[in-house]
């Protein structure tokens, strides 16, 4: 199965607040994708910071962030997760160079 497909199923599971499904599906796409997809990226970060995974989350969209420094939706959704992990984790989450 193709890793644009799996997104997705993914993507729509995540739309219908499956989110269990979601992760699992996006998971599964990035295994099997050939290369870094920042829009997969995107969606499994999302789905993470539903989740409240927000350490996996942040990874994520970090890595989407390097790959499409002007997708602005990344930035947002960094930025919303900034808002609830505690101050000391803040500078570092909302910069995605910072490792």
């Amino acid at each position: 199965m193709q890793a644009a497909f799996v997104d997705s199923l993914g993507w729509a599971a995540y739309r219908r607040d499956e989110l269990t499904d979601a992760a699992f599906h996006l998971e599964r796409a990035r295994r099997h994708s050939p290369y870094d997809d920042p829009e997969m990226l995107y969606h499994l970060g999302v789905v993470y910071a539903r989740q409240g995974r927000h350490s996996d989350a942040v990874k994520v969209l970090r890595e989407a962030g390097v790959l499409a420094p002007d997708w602005s939706e990344v930035q947002e959704e960094l930025t919303r997760i900034s808002r609830i992990l505690p101050a000391p984790g803040l500078a570092r989450v909302a910069d995605p160079q910072v490792g």
